[in-house]
């Protein structure tokens, strides 16, 4: 236990010293969000907590001995970590646009499998097998760059993003904790902690946001970790346990490109029609608008842990339900509110 306790208490220690330090020392105008009327706050407030989780994984790992020459892989893993936290800290800066994100991003990707051995011959989802091997580069691709942007999506409330990171690293650890794997195990509980560690600062009033930096990065390790220590089937890897945990981003990111698209909106235009803002639109405090998506996340997660037992069409049923309860539900009610209001 020692092995995991001595991490995990350390990165929360860390991430709490290193978010006072952001709180006290002055930082660049460039990494402050102000407030816009597609924001919730009204004040400027750093853009620093990307710094906190980054510093943490990186210290702790060295410290644990998790970049031994054994964890080759590791080290890699790491590095390409930095170039996505990097990505996202000059978006925060420079506040690209959407075309200059995906081209980075993709190239960040490609990289990751190019360096990151992963055996993608064939793609496994519960009874579904694709064996194709360029289709299947091209789908895990697509697969992780949409849940890096969709993760971004959910950071538009004070502790949603950081929340629902912990749901899925916490899910992943009792995953690997199951095959005994220590090593992914150990990497969970290190950014469970540090972002325990952030939230503390993120709470309303926040005195920090994640900011693109930490948003892109933790997207890129929710994407990619799982692809990295998948359940490995003869050939190839099965994908079903971490598609399904993070089913919410993708089904939340698709019904509003499609709705965008609808009202003749590019995809990537930044608006308030975020499942979170429509929460808050129903009057329901920023906490409990938080505590709704965690559980609906807790719930797909738990199903996950039962996608052995589940049979393909019953999978896209339980899919199929929660994207009509949780994604479109409330905004069916919500513009039937509004119908009534202007009638």
């Amino acid at each position: 236990m020692t092995q995991f306790i001595f991490p995990a208490a350390f990165s929360l220690l860390l991430s709490l010293l290193a978010g006072y330090i952001f709180c006290k020392v002055s930082v660049s105008k460039e990494l402050y969000d102000y407030p816009s009327k597609r924001k919730i706050h009204h004040i400027p407030t750093p853009r620093t907590g990307g710094f906190i989780v980054f510093i943490s994984l990186i210290v702790s790992s060295l410290l644990f001995g998790l970049c031994k020459d054994e964890n080759e892989n590791y080290n890699y893993y790491l590095i390409l970590c930095m170039v996505f936290f990097s990505l996202g800290l000059v978006d925060d800066i420079f506040d690209w646009n959407y075309k200059k994100k995906l081209i980075s991003q993709i190239i960040g990707v490609s990289l990751f499998l190019l360096i990151i051995p992963i055996d993608i011959s064939k793609l496994t989802f519960s009874s579904i097998e694709i064996q194709i091997p360029w289709l299947n580069y091209l789908l895990v691709l697509l697969w992780i760059i949409a849940v890096i942007n969709s993760f971004n999506f959910f950071d538009g409330i004070n502790k949603l993003a950081g929340s629902l990171a912990i749901v899925f690293f916490a899910s992943y650890g009792i995953f690997y904790y199951g095959m005994q794997s220590i090593i992914p195990l150990e990497i969970f509980l290190i950014l469970i902690f540090s972002i325990l560690g952030f939230l503390v600062y993120n709470k309303t009033p926040a005195k920090m946001f994640m900011g693109d930096s930490g948003s892109m990065l933790l997207g890129f390790l929710i994407a990619t970790s799982p692809l990295s220590y998948t359940s490995t089937v003869a050939v190839g890897i099965d994908v079903t346990f971490p598609v399904m945990i993070t089913s919410i981003l993708i089904m939340e990111t698709m019904y509003l490109i499609f709705s965008r698209v609808k009202h003749k909106n590019s995809p990537f235009y930044p608006d308030r029609t975020h499942l979170h803002h429509l929460l808050l639109d129903f009057n329901i405090r920023n906490r409990y608008v938080v505590l709704i998506i965690v559980f609906a996340t807790i719930l797909l997660s738990i199903l996950a842990f039962f996608s052995e037992q589940l049979l393909f069409y019953q999978i896209v049923a339980i899919e199929l339900l929660f994207f009509g309860i949780i994604i479109v539900l409330p905004r069916l009610i919500r513009a039937r509110e509004l119908k009534s209001l202007n009638n």
